[in-house]
């Protein structure tokens, strides 16, 4: 993608960036919250009433082999955010308005990759990563890049890797903050939702910058239209997901596979569920919809969705786990003291950590670190790339509202 190829008549929903005091939390069903409040009588109602409308059917269900989960639910490609981000940075592209522009995304969210993203398609510098030595040593010599093109607008898409929450972890996004507010050119500096209430805090960044933008919610439109396009990006085949007890579309077909004069199926209210739970972060939604996807185990399917469950080369039937039957990850018995709450928030701080790092930052022994990191990862709490460690994102959701409820400090989105 080139700056050519980006225009605002591309933003499509449901693609695009507000400012972070206008982000909206998607809404649940209508009587959600009542149902949580009477301790699951009003979910048993509404299940059994929701049997007398629609048969429920038997399904022997099971997991997608990767080749066809990755046609069906291909990896988001991040690029599709930077038209609306081009149309929301305008102003401040034309030097409009100030030098800095902030963009802040819950982990998982694709913000820092779309940022990337944008830094090419305008030939833009990105200042990276930098390694933990530079952090202990305070960063002098990593900064110097910055001196090679003082008059080029930067983008430093991971704020949150510029620090360590410990004594001696503060003191290179200090200078690197020093730094950039003695420059003439701007910045676009995107950062993690978690790690910006940390340094908020901490630093006050938010007297020093500008009220930051965020990725819009996606809601359960949004979410049905994303999921549409991206299975239909990967195949010419279509899939129909369809939910698993009683054979209810939960997304839209594909207009081009829709008989012309057909009267329109209803849909299931899963991916609002799922909107709401994921606080309409889409990498969370994402990865929660990928988790709920299912095969028959035969070719027989009882009840009147027989007919709709079709394998005929173009079509392809995938089952949906109903949002009441959906077997997440959840987190083992915890109490507020417990070693395993500070570090989950440690790796939220921080959007992940090398183990040894954690370990260093918290007050435990490493050996008690590390057993906490497996108890975690064996209940699917967290999960490890390349030994950096992070909450995994279909048990984001709950261990966000653990710790809000614990009384930690948590982000805004």
């Amino acid at each position: 993608m080139s700056e050519q190829d980006i225009s605002p008549k591309q933003t499509l929903p449901p693609w695009r960036f507000v400012n972070l005091s206008q982000y909206r939390v998607p809404p649940e069903p209508t009587g959600q919250a009542m149902r949580k409040g009477l301790l699951g009588i009003w979910d048993r109602l509404k299940r059994t009433r929701a049997s007398d409308r629609s048969p429920t059917i038997e399904i022997d269900l099971e997991y997608m082999p990767g080749d066809l989960l990755a046609e069906a639910a291909p990896a988001p490609d991040w690029q599709d955010g930077v038209p609306a981000l081009y149309e929301a940075l305008q102003d401040w592209w034309q030097e409009r308005s100030g030098k800095f522009q902030v963009l802040v995304g819950a982990p998982y969210s694709g913000t820092s990759e779309i940022a990337s993203h944008w830094a090419y398609a305008f030939g833009c510098p990105v200042l990276p990563d930098p390694p933990l030595e530079e952090i202990k040593a305070g960063g002098h010599k990593w900064l110097e890049q910055l001196d090679k093109d003082p008059d080029r607008v930067w983008v430093i898409p991971r704020l949150e890797r510029f620090y360590l929450r410990h004594s001696q972890g503060l003191a290179l996004l200090r200078i690197l903050l020093d730094k950039i507010s003695s420059f003439s050119t701007r910045f676009l500096l995107a950062c993690d939702s978690w790690a910006w209430a940390y340094l908020s805090k901490s630093l006050h960044l938010e007297a020093l910058f500008p009220t930051p933008l965020v990725l819009g919610a996606f809601n359960q439109e949004g979410l049905d239209r994303w999921f549409r396009v991206l299975a239909l990006r990967a195949t010419a085949k279509e899939f129909v997901f369809r939910q698993a007890d009683n054979g209810t579309l939960v997304v839209h077909p594909a207009e081009v596979f829709q008989e012309e004069g057909s009267k329109p199926e209803r849909i299931t209210d899963f991916l609002q569920r799922l909107a709401a739970f994921s606080r309409g972060n889409p990498g969370v939604a994402y990865a929660i919809w990928r988790y709920s996807l299912r095969l028959a185990q035969t070719k027989e399917v009882q009840g009147k969705t027989q007919e709709a469950a079709v394998n005929d080369g173009l079509h392809r039937t995938i089952w949906v786990e109903p949002w009441s039957q959906l077997n997440l990850p959840s987190l083992p018995s915890l109490d507020r003291r417990d070693r395993s709450l500070f570090v989950l928030h440690a790796l939220l701080l921080h959007d992940g950590l090398p183990s040894q790092l954690l370990a260093q930052i918290l007050p435990f022994p490493e050996s008690q670190t590390l057993s906490s990191l497996q108890t975690l990862r064996v209940a699917g709490v967290v999960s490890c790339d390349q030994d950096r460690w992070r909450v995994a994102a279909v048990a984001y959701p709950e261990v966000r509202e653990f710790l809000r409820y614990e009384g930690y400090l948590v982000d805004d989105l």
